[in-house]
């Protein structure tokens, strides 16, 4: 996937990225694990796929990313744009 060479220039912001990612396919997931071929993937490990599983499903889990996402969002923002190599640091101040 071509979002995730973020990753490897932004690694200070690697769970930033991965929320964002996670965003995106929110519903994929949500659909995944509910399909009837599920149990074809929890073959190999019950209790991991289990545990995916109630985490998908939480919307509580869903809230923390959105949260995450929402607090870090003016801080990624602002970094996005003042991380180059000119001097920048100038214009936060204004």
């Amino acid at each position: 996937h071509p979002d995730l060479k973020l990753l490897r220039i932004a690694r200070f912001a690697s769970l930033i990225v991965v929320d964002k990612m996670m965003k995106m396919v929110k519903s994929a997931l949500i659909n995944t694990v509910t399909d009837d071929d599920w149990n074809f993937y929890r073959t190999d490990d019950d209790h991991k796929a289990q545990v995916i599983k109630k985490l998908i499903i939480d919307d509580k889990w869903w809230d923390r990313i959105f949260y995450r996402l929402a607090f870090t969002g003016p801080i990624w923002e602002m970094l996005r744009v003042f991380y180059c190599d000119i001097s920048t640091l100038h214009c936060v101040y204004e």
